[in-house]
């Protein structure tokens, strides 16, 4: 079954709004207060997601056997920040929005350069990372 014109363009139209509307979100939940505060577990999830997620990820691919392209497609994608879909379940569920928009902020500052440290263990290491 299909939807009727209309109604499949709105849906369309409405649903190309949601990451729009999670950015600005977390840009009114920042805007508010200062960076700084908890930093200490901004700084752990970040850590974890930049940095120990790509090791576990490499050493998975490492003992399966997993071959490149596949296994630095997967460390690369583990190595990407942390996604803005962590401040809208917080916001939601009320649960740390303000540690998790920091979060984000971060990861995504941070990532410029552990992703280009990754980057370049992958053109040093013929293709494995």
């Amino acid at each position: 079954m299909t939807l009727p014109g209309p109604v499949a363009a709105f849906t369309a139209l409405l649903g190309g709004t949601a990451g729009p509307c999670a950015m600005f979100g977390l840009g009114a939940v920042l805007a508010g207060r200062p960076i700084g505060r908890d930093l200490g577990m901004v700084a752990t999830m970040s850590i974890g997601k930049l940095v120990v997620h790509p090791v576990v990820i490499a050493g998975s691919m490492a003992a399966f056997g997993v071959v490149a392209p596949w296994s630095t497609a997967a460390v690369l994608a583990a190595g990407m920040p942390i996604a803005a879909v962590l401040f809208v379940i917080g916001q939601q569920y009320n649960v740390c929005p303000e540690r998790a928009s920091t979060a984000v902020l971060a990861s995504t500052a941070l990532s410029v350069v552990t992703l280009t440290l990754l980057l370049l263990l992958h053109g040093q290491g013929g293709g494995q990372v």
